[in-house]
């Protein structure tokens, strides 16, 4: 079964690997000691990535303050340029979300499950879209979902909502509690390489959907 990610997520290889990789990468032109492996440059998470991700069309003032990637993956976090950079993409990442930075996690899914799994478990990327978003709509109809099309391909998105969120405690006996917490506005579609884009940020739903388009060519 294919580890669906619609949460924060992060490199699935070690550091090791990763090196290793860096090392033997053919483009690869900028010195090994200069890079800050959890904070990476555009140019070198294509380097390392077997995606080549495009610089997005970002709103006014917004810059990209780390990248990080392993062989099928790269995530990458833009925020204003007078925010605070942190060491890594993880550090403060949920808090920056909050505060309207964008989050871009992208897997090259049929390359890293092979596509013989890849179509098993996805398939049809527009009819997984789908699926996703009637699975979204029934577990927490208060995210409001809609279906959006990015480039041509089907996605599912909803806006930010502070009090969408939902975490249920059950006790021993029977009792449960439930609160309530903030959601950032999220898109998530796959293109037709079976590369999977996944956006957050509390900005508008709109902001998310013209970056994301502006991911590809």
């Amino acid at each position: 079964m294919i580890n669906k990610k619609f949460t924060i997520a992060g490199s699935s290889i070690g550091l090791a690997a990763l090196l290793v990789f860096v090392f033997a990468a053919p483009g690869f032109t900028t010195q090994t000691n200069t890079i800050k492996m959890g904070c990476m440059s555009l140019d070198e998470v294509n380097a390392i990535s077997t995606m080549k991700v495009r610089s997005p069309t970002l709103p006014a003032g917004f810059t990209l303050h780390c990248g990080q990637a392993s062989l099928y993956e790269a995530e990458l976090l833009f925020a204003e340029e007078s925010a605070e950079k942190g060491a890594t993409v993880k550090e403060n990442m949920l808090q920056k979300i909050q505060n309207g930075a964008i989050h871009v996690y992208i897997t090259d899914l049929k390359s890293k499950v092979g596509n013989e799994d890849f179509q098993k478990e996805i398939g049809n990327v527009d009819e997984q879209i789908v699926k996703e978003y009637e699975h979204i709509k029934q577990v927490n109809p208060s995210l409001d979902p809609q279906l959006v099309q990015i480039n041509g391909k089907k996605a599912w998105a909803y806006e930010a909502c502070e009090e969408c969120g939902k975490q249920t405690a059950t006790f021993e006996d029977g009792s449960e509690i439930t609160n309530s917490f903030a959601v950032p506005a999220r898109v998530e579609f796959y293109d037709d390489n079976g590369i999977r884009y996944f956006l957050e940020s509390n900005r508008p739903l709109s902001d998310l959907i013209d970056v994301a388009r502006s991911l590809q060519s």
